[in-house]
């Protein structure tokens, strides 16, 4: 068991019963009229919620879906619910370090406010935006990141009477997943697991082998308890720490009741749920699962998902190059972790650097990394592209000038199974979309 700060164990039981105290106060779920999928964790950060963000986001946007994410936007000076502008000076601060990053990552139209349902209200009353054709996914260098074409430069949208009191306005709970051009349209929410006063279609939740192992706050880093995972609708794991991770996740979701449960099928792959005409029969594809166990634990109804983590670097390999000695530096919740990564990938970084997670960089940080380096004769630096989102042009420039090249190592992440998360994900979507609209449930239409 982890105890990260020992002297706050006595208030753990504290922490609990205020947790409880505030779920029984809690009012009813207010429904957008958008599907929602939320992405979150039960530890207070470092879980790598973002780049699964990233790639669901990925994969809606090549099945199809109009895709747009709501988040709260942690650290960020902005007070009006606004869609992030990539472009924008100091665009980081402004929004956030994570809504940029997945910003230029996926393209999508991303929505900062401390209402996630606002935010969802304001999104689904805009025109619906997609990624450009040319869009340009590495965030190797902040000034390449750019659409092709010009995009919606507004900072800032008030939601006050946004939507207005028209019972058929998105927010009052009409949850149709299509636009006008029968496109399906879905809400990402990011780190949505504990934000319950918005309803969600699908909870996905993300658990690392450390959480498994940790302590509620204030004295270990847990929002929930462990045992909270039942209320998921998938439990992401990652793939090096499967064998670690599985039995004891097995035994976790065995001991109580679950949502976890498949769409109703009798076939494994052969998901039995409404087929409303708007969606097209080959979305639904009849071919039989690979019989390896590629999301779900055996002998539980519970999907369990894998994904794979690699880091990517841009040409050239500055890291690898000959001679070169980078010093690593990163604002991220858990910095041992990039570290790992960077001595797995070979890249011999000399020292790492830690700032609290979410640090907005400063000239005054700046010149402490430069001094740091210096003193380890570092030629190079490597950062995360979390952080490189916060390093404004003279900031860049400077680190460059007083050290040598500066690489972004960007965390790619993918699921082990990508066609079979996205066969669940929109059998459940489908599944309400058939409950809100009047069609056969899923045991009806498998005759159940």
């Amino acid at each position: 068991m982890n105890v990260r700060r020992p002297w706050a164990r006595p208030l753990v039981p504290l922490y609990r019963a205020v947790q409880a105290v505030a779920s029984q106060l809690r009012r009813p779920a207010r429904r957008l009229g958008w599907p929602v999928v939320s992405v979150g964790s039960i530890s207070a950060g470092g879980a790598g919620k973002t780049p699964v963000v990233i790639a669901l986001a990925e994969m809606f946007t090549a099945r199809g879906w109009d895709v747009d994410v709501l988040t709260r936007g942690y650290g960020r000076l902005g007070r009006l619910t606004s869609k992030v502008v990539v472009d924008m000076d100091a665009a980081a601060h402004f929004f956030g370090d994570e809504p940029v990053l997945i910003a230029r990552r996926t393209g999508v139209p991303v929505w900062v406010g401390a209402s996630r349902f606002d935010a969802g209200r304001v999104a689904e009353a805009r025109p619906v935006e997609r990624p450009a054709e040319g869009w340009i996914r590495s965030t190797g260098n902040h000034d390449r990141d750019r659409r092709e074409e010009g995009g919606d430069a507004d900072r800032g949208v008030n939601t006050r009477g946004t939507a207005g009191n028209d019972p058929k306005s998105p927010g009052t709970g009409t949850h149709i997943p299509f636009g006008e051009d029968g496109r399906r349209q879905v809400h990402l929410l990011d780190d949505g697991f504990q934000h319950r006063r918005l309803h969600r279609d699908f909870d996905v939740v993300l658990v690392t082998a450390e959480d498994l192992d940790d302590l509620l706050l204030p004295a270990g880093n847990l929002r929930e308890p462990v045992e909270t995972l039942r209320r998921a609708d998938a439990v992401v794991i990652r793939t090096e720490e499967a064998e670690q991770v599985e039995e004891r996740l097995l035994r976790l979701l065995r001991a109580g009741p679950s949502r976890l449960a498949r769409p109703a099928s009798k076939q494994p792959g052969r998901g039995a749920m409404a087929r409303p005409e708007a969606f097209p029969e080959e979305e639904f594809s009849d071919a039989p699962v690979p019989s390896p166990r590629p999301s779900a634990l055996v002998g539980v109804e519970a999907l369990v998902w894998q994904v794979r983590r690699t880091l990517q670097f841009p040409a050239p390999l500055f890291c690898f190059g000959a001679g070169l000695r980078p010093m690593a530096f990163c604002a991220i919740a858990r910095p041992e972790g990039f570290a790992a990564m960077l001595d797995a990938a070979g890249c011999g970084v000399v020292e790492t650097m830690f700032f609290a997670d979410h640090h907005q960089y400063d000239l005054h940080d700046v010149e402490q990394i430069v001094r740091v380096a210096k003193g380890l004769n570092a030629s190079g630096l490597v950062t995360t592209d979390k952080d490189a989102v916060k390093l404004r042009g003279e900031l860049w420039q400077r680190l460059e000038a007083g050290v040598g090249p500066l690489m972004v190592a960007e965390l790619q992440v993918e699921f082990v199974y990508p066609e079979r998360v996205m066969r669940e994900l929109e059998a459940r979507l489908f599944s309400a979309a058939a409950s809100a609209s009047g069609f056969p449930d899923s045991s009806e239409a498998a005759g159940v």
